[in-house]
C-alpha cells in the first residue's frame, strides 16, 4: 500500500469492485465502486489483507480447544432467542441462556440455560428483544442490562479482568432500496435485465444508512459493558463475517437462518458487500408459531401456570421431530402411520405430530417479497438475487461458496432442498457449492472465537480500552470496523 497521501476520488466507476477511501487513520472501510487510480491501490492493499488474514486463520484454528485454561476474552453472542458465552478458543459456547428476563414472585431477575429442565416458574417473562407489528426488531436496554448482569452473577465471572467480543447483526430491514436507480451498480450486476429495468425506474436513495442503527445499538451496548459493568477492553464484530471465518473463508454468501429471520450476506475477501444483502422476515419463530397453532387447534388446553414448560417442551419437538421434505418425497404419498409421532407437553398431556411435522418448516421456505423486481420468490431465488446483485465478475465464486448456518438450517431434509433448488434456478452451468457445518448451530459464536484467539485484534491495537471510554465516551466504539 503506497504511504503517500491517498489521491482525491474521481468518482468515474471504472473499477467492478472498491473499498471506499476514508481518512488517512482509516483508509477503506466499505464496499462499492470507484476509480482505476483506486483501484490500483486497491489490489496492492487487497493482496495484503487476504494473504495475512488467510494465513492469521489457517494458524490460529489448529489452536483452538475444548477448554481453554488461559482466559484471553470473553465471547458473547446475543440473539433474539439464545445467548452464547464463551472463552476465545474454545470450540462451543460454555453458556447458552435463553434471551429472556424472567421475574419471580418476589420481583427478583433471574435467566435460565437453555433446555435445563424448569424447577422454577417465572411470574413475569420479558424477552430482551422483541419485535414491532412490521417485524423490525428492538431491543429494551433496561432489560438488556438486567440480563447481561445476570450472565455475569450467574457464570461467576468478574467483568472488570476479561475483554468482550460482542457480536452484532446486520440491520433487519430488507435493503430493498440499496440498488435502485443507481445505474453503475444496476449495469455491473448479473441481474436478468427484467430487473434492472426496474431497479432503473426506481428512485434512487441518495443516503445508504446500513449501519446507522447498528452504530446506536454498539454506543447503548458500550455504556452498559463499559460504564456498568467496566469491563477493561471491548470490540464488535459482526456475525456474518464470523460464520464466514468459522469455515476458514473469507469469500462467499452467508445464508443464516435464524430465530426471527433470514440473512443472506455476500463478503468478498472479508468485505460486506452491502448493496447485495437480502433480509427475509421469516425464520424459526415462524415454524415455532405453526407449531403452537397446531397444538391449540388439537383442542389441547394451555394451563397458564405451564406455559415455560410447554414453551419450552414445544422447543424440543420443532428441533427433534421436523424436518422438510425434498427430491422424490415431495411428490410422493405419505404414510400417516409412520409419519405420527408423540410428544409429551407437560404431565399427561401429549401431542400427536402428524402433517405438521413437514409443513412447519415450510414456512422458512415460503414466497417473500424480492428486492429487485415486483414479485416473490423462495429462499433459494433469493441467495440467486443476492448474488447476482453482486457484480458479474464475483458470481462465480459466490455460487461455489454458499455457507448455510443457523437453527433452521439444522431440519432434516432443509440442505438437500435448497442445494436442488438452486441447482435448478441457477443460470445453466453454474458450479454450485453448499457449505454445512456440523457446528453451524452456533457457528458466529465460533468465528468470533477464532477471531479472539488469533492476533488479528491485538497486533493490530483493534480493541477499545476503558480508558478511551472514559476520555471519549460511547462514541469510540465506532471505529470498530
Amino acid at each position: 500500500m503506497p504511504t503517500e497521501k491517498m489521491p482525491k476520488h474521481c468518482r468515474k466507476a471504472m473499477s467492478r469492485l472498491y473499498v471506499r477511501k476514508g481518512t488517512e487513520k482509516r483508509s477503506w472501510i466499505g464496499v462499492g465502486y470507484i476509480c482505476n487510480l483506486c483501484s490500483t491501490m486497491l489490489t496492492n492493499k487487497e493482496a495484503m489483507h487476504k494473504s495475512k488474514l488467510t494465513y492469521l486463520l489457517a494458524e490460529t484454528i489448529p489452536k483452538m480447544k475444548d477448554k481453554v485454561e488461559e482466559f484471553q476474552s470473553l465471547i458473547i453472542e446475543v440473539g433474539s432467542c439464545n445467548t452464547r458465552v464463551g472463552y476465545a478458543g474454545e470450540t462451543t459456547p460454555r453458556w447458552v441462556f435463553e434471551s429472556t428476563v424472567n421475574f419471580d414472585e418476589n420481583e427478583k431477575v433471574f435467566i435460565r440455560e437453555t433446555g435445563q429442565k424448569i424447577i422454577k416458574p417465572s411470574k413475569k417473562a420479558v424477552e430482551v428483544i422483541t419485535f414491532d407489528d412490521a417485524g423490525n426488531k428492538k431491543v429494551n436496554w433496561s432489560n438488556f442490562e438486567l440480563f447481561v448482569d445476570e450472565i455475569y452473577r450467574k457464570t461467576n465471572l468478574d467483568p472488570t479482568k476479561t475483554p468482550v467480543l460482542f457480536l452484532e447483526n446486520i440491520k433487519d430491514e430488507p435493503h430493498v432500496d440499496s440498488m435502485k436507480g443507481k445505474k453503475t451498480i444496476i449495469e455491473g450486476s448479473s441481474l436478468p435485465e427484467v430487473s434492472k429495468e426496474w431497479l432503473m425506474k426506481e428512485p434512487k436513495k441518495e443516503k445508504d444508512d446500513t449501519f446507522k442503527e447498528m452504530g446506536i445499538n454498539r454506543r447503548k451496548v458500550a455504556e452498559i459493558l463499559f460504564g456498568k459493568m467496566k469491563v477493561p477492553a471491548l470490540y464488535f464484530s459482526m456475525s456474518e463475517l464470523l460464520d464466514l471465518y468459522s469455515t476458514q473463508r473469507e469469500t462467499g454468501v452467508v445464508v443464516m437462518v435464524g430465530h426471527s429471520n433470514t440473512r443472506i450476506v455476500p463478503i468478498y475477501a472479508g468485505y460486506v458487500i452491502i448493496h447485495a444483502i437480502s433480509v427475509r422476515k421469516v425464520g424459526c419463530k415462524d415454524v415455532i408459531e405453526a407449531l403452537n397453532n397446531d397444538i391449540t387447534a388439537s383442542g389441547l388446553i394451555m394451563d397458564e401456570s405451564q406455559k415455560d414448560i410447554i414453551k419450552n417442551n414445544t422447543q424440543i419437538a420443532s428441533e427433534e421431530l421436523l424436518f422438510v421434505r425434498s427430491g422424490q418425497s415431495e411428490n410422493e404419498e405419505i404414510d400417516h402411520r409412520k409419519l405420527e409421532r408423540v410428544f409429551k407437553l407437560h404431565d399427561e398431556q401429549y401431542y400427536t405430530l402428524r402433517e405438521i411435522r413437514y409443513n412447519a418448516p415450510e414456512r422458512i421456505m415460503r414466497l417473500e417479497p424480492l428486492t429487485t423486481r415486483d414479485e416473490e420468490g423462495t429462499l433459494a431465488d433469493a441467495i440467486i438475487e443476492s448474488i447476482q446483485k453482486a457484480d458479474l465478475d464475483l458470481a462465480k465464486e459466490f455460487y461455489e461458496n454458499i455457507i448455510l448456518t443457523g437453527g433452521g438450517s439444522m431440519y432434516e431434509g432443509f440442505v438437500e432442498k435448497i442445494k436442488r433448488e438452486l441447482k435448478e434456478k441457477a443460470p445453466e452451468g453454474t458450479e454450485i457449492g453448499v457449505i454445512v457445518k456440523p457446528r453451524r448451530l452456533h457457528s458466529s459464536w465460533l468465528g468470533g472465537s477464532i477471531l479472539g484467539l488469533s492476533e488479528i485484534l491485538s497486533n493490530n491495537n483493534l480493541w477499545v480500552r476503558i480508558e478511551e471510554y472514559d476520555e471519549s465516551g460511547p462514541s469510540v466504539v465506532d471505529r470498530c470496523i
